[in-house]
Order: C-alpha cells, then structure tokens, then sequence
C-alpha cells in the first residue's frame, strides 16, 4: 500500500472507530476520532458530517456550522448536511439563514417530507402563513398520516383563528410521541356519550395550558357530567376551586373511578365551541385569600415575571434578562415583587436589586400561592410563560411582553387578548429586541399612574 493509499485507509479505520465510541456512548471520544479521520483524509465526507453532527450534540454549536459549511462547500447537495444546517440555524432563533439550505435541500431531493414541514415553520417565523400552509400541504400530499405536518398546520390554523378546522388538526397532538398516555383505562370520551357520569380531564400539555383551558370545564359540567382534573400537583390546589370541578388529582394522588376520560385540551373541538372569544366564562380561577405584601402606602405593586419554563424549546425567545427591565423599576411610586420561582429567583441578588424588588419565590411552593400574590397585586407584568394565564383565568390587569416568534394564543397585531379581556399584549416589533417592548410599557405605566388607571389600595 502506497503512503497516497494509507492517508484514505487510515481515515476510515478512524472514523469506523468514532462510530463504535458513539454507539457507546462516548461522544467526546468518537468527536476526537473523526478529527483525526479527517487529518488523514479532509475528503471524508462520512467523517466530516459525524464531526458536524457530534459537535452539534456537545452544544458546539460554532463548530457544527463551521464543519456543515466546509462539507457543503465540497458536497453542496449532501441533504443530510443542508437539512442538520437548516435545523441549527432554526434552533438559534434565525429563520431567515435557515430558508435557503431548506430551499437547496427540497431542490436537490423534492419528496423529503421533514423539509418541508421545517421549511413552513422559518416561513411562518418570517410571517409568510400562506407559503407556510402551502408547505405543509405539500408535506401531506406526500405523507398524509405525517404527526407532525398535522401539528404544525394545526398551529398555523390557530394563528389564522380559522378554528373548526385548527381544532381538528389539534387532535394529531395526542399521536405524537411526547404526548402522554391517559391516565386511566376509560373510554375516551365523545359528545354523544350522555351515559358517562364522571369523566376525567387530563392535561396533555403544560401548565399554562391547563390553566388555559380549564375555562371549558363549566360547560361539560353544565351537560350533567360531573367533572374530574388530572393535572400537575402544582395546579391541584388552586384548580380545585373552578367552577364545574368535582375534584382534581394528581401525579401522587390515587386516581378516582371514572367512565370515561377526554384530554382537556381537546374540549374546544369536542364542545363544539371552537371560537374563544365566545367561550370566555368570566374569572375561573380565584385564590383562597390575597397574601400580605410590604407595600407602602399610596403605592402600586406591580409584579414582574421574566423568565418561562427551562425546559420549553422556545424559552431563548420568550425570555428576556431581568436588567432589561431596568426603565421600569425606575419610575416612582411602585413597589416591585418578584413573581420567580425557580433558579431565575435568584437574579434578583445577581442584578443588585434586592432593595428595589421584593423576591417572593420563598412564599411560593404551588400556583394557589402565586394566585395569592397576584390577589394582592395591582398588575403583574410578564414575559410569555403560565403566569399570564393564571392572570387572565383570575381576570387580573396583566401586561405581556410577547417575542416577534409569538405562539398562536398571542396571534394578531392588537394588544388585546382573545382569550384574557384583563390582559394588555406588548409585542416585539424586531425579533430579540426588548428594548422597545419596555420602552413602551414605560411610557403606558407612567400614563396609567397618572391618570389612576392602576388601583393604589391596600390588603391585610
């Protein structure tokens, strides 16, 4: 075997080898592997698309890009690398970089389902619903059963509040793999069972979701059934006041006997009442008494809430930094409570604003809790997360700060809210850019002060 010979073998020995390290499990191992593959022989395309891969998992999301870009640069149709590059680019909250490589993707192999479905969601992000739906589409026409294709149109038909259809789409939800089981073996329950006496309602989803869509309760009970929650413990307490609720469990509860079970988010669909602006029952939710706030006398409390769920995939465009919030905290007579739980409770202290916001994380241990603080706020100002919905289900003033990626229960330009009356939407004008979302709540909470649009009363 020639030296010429050895370069290319030697790489493939190598990058064999990067592979059998990551079906271990050893992925920092197989990285190095390919690395050295691709110093034998920088034509490896096999290698050079591992490496890419591999970085992407280890969160090197720099030198994912850089190794999809040197293999496209060679192999400018390889899919797989178009598809993984478009994806990244997604993930870093930039539709626009990702729609091209989706484009060269679909060019080079038109019947790959995924990219059309990811090339309608940077469509939608890009505020193009109708390509987007387009897209979708073409995706069914080639996989009609496709879960996901369903779920994201079905989202998109949210948006474009086209409701009897967007809730039907909604119940693909339930055949995606995150979606959990129900959690008794009853039978799933329809509008014409008139015979089932006690039904359960599960939450599929999370726990603004739950909150959301507990409005609905009061008109399955109103149909003779009497009604059951099954939601996540922290939502137990508090939801056990809603109206039409017999009873709530949870997690850690044994589960009642039931004849039949529904997911809660399917009651629009079920009940026939697929408009929401139609379906608002008046404040659903209610605390058990409003908790005692240091507040001085003739102030507002303003609550404040900039940080969602960590988990939530969206969570890098609905957060914001709790300094950014800064022109807020200095105008003159509020007394700010923080309404953080969690780790984010603790920037706070980070920010040096422990004397300008009281932290309330260590009087909170559930949502009947929360819903007492914000009893005894004047408004709560917030960042797209479950507080708004347990705002609005109160039927407390409440200011959204909502990213330019907003979800569909945000849809539209208004600043009213189709599901919350008491709610105020502030909408990102260009996407990242909070500044001028707390530039002009500024402006809306001084205006509101002076004119004593915002009660300065009391509790305790």
């Amino acid at each position: 075997m020639s030296v010429n010979e050895r370069g290319p073998a030697q790489a493939q020995r190598l990058y064999a080898q990067g592979v059998r390290l990551q079906q271990q499990g050893l992925l920092a191992q197989a990285i190095s592997s390919w690395r050295d593959a691709l110093a034998f022989d920088s034509r490896h395309d096999d290698a050079r698309y591992n490496l890419a891969v591999g970085l992407g998992a280890s969160g090197d999301a720099i030198g994912a890009e850089a190794s999809y870009r040197v293999l496209l640069s060679g192999s400018p149709s390889h899919c797989k690398a178009l598809y993984n590059l478009a994806n990244l680019k997604m993930r870093q909250g930039d539709p626009a970089a990702a729609e091209p490589h989706y484009r060269r993707l679909l060019a080079a192999d038109p019947g790959f389902t995924p990219g059309w479905i990811n090339l309608a969601m940077a469509r939608s992000a890009q505020q193009d619903p109708r390509e987007a739906e387009s897209c979708l589409r073409r995706a069914l026409g080639l996989d009609p059963g496709n879960v996901g294709a369903h779920w994201n149109l079905a989202h998109l038909l949210l948006t474009s509040r086209r409701w009897p259809e967007a809730w039907r789409e909604y119940e693909w939800r339930l055949r995606r793999p995150e979606c959990p089981p129900p959690p008794v073996p009853a039978r799933d329950w329809t509008p014409a069972d008139t015979q089932a006496r006690r039904i359960l309602l599960w939450n599929d989803q999370g726990m603004g979701d739950a909150l959301q869509f507990a409005r609905y309760v009061p008109f399955l009970a109103a149909r003779g059934h009497e009604v059951w929650l099954f939601v996540q413990d922290a939502l137990k307490i508090l939801l056990q006041a809603t109206p039409g609720v017999a009873g709530v469990s949870g997690a850690s509860d044994p589960l009642p006997q039931v004849d039949a079970q529904a997911p809660l988010l399917s009651l629009p669909h079920r009940l026939d009442l697929p408009d929401p602006a139609a379906s608002w029952p008046g404040a659903y939710v209610t605390a058990r008494a409003p908790m005692r706030l240091p507040r001085r006398a003739g102030c507002r409390a303003v609550g404040l809430v900039w940080s969602s769920n960590p988990a939530h995939p969206n969570r890098i465009l609905r957060d914001m930094p709790l300094r950014e919030l800064g022109p807020l905290l200095e105008i003159d007579g509020i007394d700010w409570f923080g309404l953080q739980v969690g780790a984010a409770a603790h920037d706070i202290a980070a920010a040096g604003l422990a004397g300008r916001v009281h932290d309330l994380s260590p009087q909170i241990r559930d949502f009947a809790d929360t819903a007492a603080a914000v009893a005894a706020l004047d408004l709560v100002i917030t960042v797209d997360t479950s507080m708004p919905h347990l705002v609005g289900a109160m039927g407390k003033p409440g200011w959204v700060m909502i990213s330019a990626a907003r979800e569909w229960r945000w849809a539209g330009h208004e600043a009213e809210s189709l599901w919350y009356p008491s709610l105020r939407l502030f909408r990102q004008t260009i996407a990242g850019d909070w500044s001028g979302v707390v530039a002009t709540m500024a402006a809306a909470l001084r205006s509101a002060i002076d004119a004593g649009g915002i009660q300065a009363q009391r509790y305790g």
